[in-house]
Parts: structure tokens; sequence; C-alpha cells
């Protein structure tokens, strides 16, 4: 390849810097077709005609044909797993909460069973002999 070519060819970091613009917006241009790129033993290489018609603005719009790539068939397998993924994290979220719900009525449960209900018009009961404490507080006789 000759030199007055190489003079030619520019790479990412130096069109953008020629155009005054961000590699990443470089890069963007290159997507969209308004750079014409050169591939040079794996580097990419920007012509100097094209970085000289995007400074003037002679460049049309280009048609946003990469936007097509958002609807492959790879994409729609992504969206359908990640759409998979937060229904199995909704279920698995929702089976949580009511086993959460289970143990907080369950423990309800055991405490009413705990409780003593003790009627209001009622006397502690004092222990017979040999009997212990806990058993005759069972034992509510009313006051009368």
């Amino acid at each position: 390849m000759s030199t007055e070519i190489r003079q030619q060819l520019f790479s990412i970091d130096q069109t953008a810097k020629r155009t005054g613009r961000s590699v990443s917006s470089t890069w963007r241009d290159v997507r969209e077709g308004r750079l014409k790129v050169v591939y040079i033993g794996g580097s990419t290489k920007v012509t100097a005609e094209s970085i000289d018609a995007l400074i003037s603005g002679a460049t049309p719009k280009p048609e946003r044909a990469y936007l097509v790539k958002a609807h492959t068939v790879a994409a729609e397998k992504a969206h359908e797993k990640a759409a998979a993924n937060r229904e199995r994290k909704a279920a698995e979220r929702e089976r949580l909460a009511a086993l959460e719900r289970r143990k907080a009525k369950a423990k309800v449960d055991a405490a009413k069973r705990q409780t003593k209900r003790i009627p209001v018009n009622a006397a502690p009961v004092e222990p017979e002999e040999g009997q212990s404490r806990k058993r005759a507080d069972r034992k509510v006789e009313p006051v009368a």
C-alpha cells in the first residue's frame, strides 16, 4: 500500500479528534454508514473523503438498518428468558410471602392456645396438696 493512500486513512481516535466528536459517536457514525471504513490487518481505518463529507454535512442521514438487529431471534430469546426469569422470581417471592403468612398464623394460633382464658369474676384457685401451681391455674372457679 502506498504512503499516499495510507495518509488518507485515519484511525477511529484520529477521526474523533478531527471531527470534534467522541469515539463512541464516531463508532456510531461508522455503524450507521456515515463514515466509510477500510479494515487493514484487524484495524479499522476511516477514509479522508468520508471525514470531509461528514464535516461538511454532505453525508445523508442513513436508514436505521442497525436498529433491525434488536429484533433478531437472539434478542427475542433474550427477552423471553428475561420475562421467564421475572415470572420465576415473582412466583418465588409469592411462595415466600405465603410461607411467612403461614408461619405468622401458626405463631398466633400457638399463642392463642397458650393464653389462659380466665373469666372476669373468677378468683385464682390455690393448688391442692401435691398439685403444681400450673395445674391449679387451669381450674377456675367463678366467684359467687
